[in-house]
């Protein structure tokens, strides 16, 4: 029985990377004897599948975790018996069961998520925006460019990116940036990205780069990531069916 977890990542948990969130996973899931398969081979594992990792110092509350059953169980004490052994700062939300096909490795949760929908609030002193500044109006006048070109250089190559169609919703309200974004393989929009390409757009103070740019995004960028679609825009919690 094939299932997918809904689960949130808060607080100071924020800070751990992705390998130490799949062995907090493997721990929870053994301390709760949960019937979950295991890999083959020498060195066998509990066979776990993950939408997409969360970036470090991003907060969630729509991450997803496949895995299956080799015995039946109620939604509920999977959820139960997975909360008492997590951190109380990762908590399981929801569970789905997916169908027989769905163990095909192009339907797992990793391969059909394509979007995912943020809340960038802008942390002190860049929340302090101009007076007369409204945000709703200068997203509109963001989106009505003919495009924004988003230039990557690497050692070797530079490539340029309209990232405007991978822009699905863009919303400010009560004092947060809502953003619908492209998440697939070919185009991985970052919300921080959009956000500093708003504030140069706008001439919004703070932008300039007066420290290390990886250091500002922390600084000025308090991110959640409240869910992950499929690419027609689809919650992966939607997909199969509820488990009792």
């Amino acid at each position: 029985m094939k299932i997918r977890i809904r689960f949130s990542k808060t607080g100071n948990l924020r800070y751990i990377g992705h390998l130490d969130l799949m062995r907090t996973f493997q721990k929870a899931i053994a301390r709760a004897d949960l019937p979950v398969r295991f890999s083959e081979g020498f060195h066998p594992h509990p066979m776990m599948s993950f939408a997409s990792p969360l970036s470090v110092g991003e907060t969630s509350l729509g991450e997803y975790m496949d895995t299956e059953l080799t015995d039946p169980m109620t939604g509920q004490e999977v959820l139960t018996r997975l909360n008492k052994t997590l951190p109380a700062e990762i908590r399981c939300l929801s569970i789905r069961q997916l169908p027989d096909e769905e163990k095909k490795k192009n339907n797992n949760a990793m391969a059909i998520f394509g979007r995912a929908v943020y809340e960038v609030r802008l942390r002190p002193p860049y929340d302090a925006l101009p007076e007369g500044t409204d945000p709703a109006a200068i997203i509109a006048d963001y989106r009505s460019q003919p495009e924004r070109i988003l230039v990557k250089k690497t050692k070797r190559s530079e490539s340029r990116t309209d990232i405007l169609p991978y822009i699905y919703h863009f919303a400010y309200d009560d004092g947060a940036f809502i953003l619908c974004l492209n998440a697939g393989s070919q185009v991985n929009l970052k919300p921080e990205v959009v956000m500093e390409d708003l504030f140069r757009f706008a001439a919004i103070p703070g932008t300039e780069p007066l420290v290390n740019e990886e250091i500002l995004r922390d600084l000025r960028f308090s991110i959640t990531r409240l869910d992950m679609l499929t690419a027609e825009g689809v919650s992966l919690s939607e997909t199969g069916r509820a488990l009792p």
